[in-house]
């Protein structure tokens, strides 16, 4: 029983981090990275605009094109999917091997979103949906599949020191 109530506690530390530490961090490499890169980007394509300021931790691109309007999110990454995926990695009580891959897969698609959002200005638009598939889709698949993966290892480890 004691062990719950320690990963309750564990659990209670990481969302309160996360959300007095973790994310203001996020706000301010918003605004010295991800904001900078994302207003170089939409100033030399006249078919990008902005949706709102980006004073927060995203930046929502509009994309015109042929009369079809797609939104696009350009996001500093260690955002929701990381916490849910901590909590879970937390929950299970997983081997540490886990908590830094979890950080690798956001910092690996975080500098990737990057490289591929500058590289819009080079290659061209394309790159700016490979941006938004890597934040929107693989940044969350990676993330979250982290846990249930853990999660099977650490069962499948357990039955073979049974058997």
């Amino acid at each position: 029983m004691r062990d719950y109530g320690v990963r309750f506690v564990l659990i209670l530390i990481v969302i309160t981090g996360y959300f007095f530490i973790l994310r203001p961090v996020r706000g301010v490499i918003n605004e010295q990275v991800f904001h900078p890169a994302a207003v170089t980007v939409v100033s030399q394509h006249p078919e990008l605009n902005f949706k709102g300021d980006g004073n927060s931790v995203t930046n929502h691109i509009l994309i015109s094109q042929d009369n079809q309007l797609d939104e696009i999110y350009f996001t500093v990454p260690f955002g929701l999917h990381f916490l849910l995926a901590l909590i879970g990695l937390v929950a299970i009580k997983t081997k540490s091997r886990y908590f830094y891959i979890l950080i690798l897969i956001q910092f690996a698609t975080g500098a990737l979103s990057l490289l591929f959002f500058m590289m819009a200005n080079l290659i061209g638009l394309q790159m700016i949906s490979l941006t938004d598939f890597l934040i929107r889709y693989l940044n969350p698949l990676c993330s979250l599949g982290l846990v249930p993966l853990a999660f099977t290892l650490k069962k499948q480890a357990a039955d073979e020191r049974r058997t």
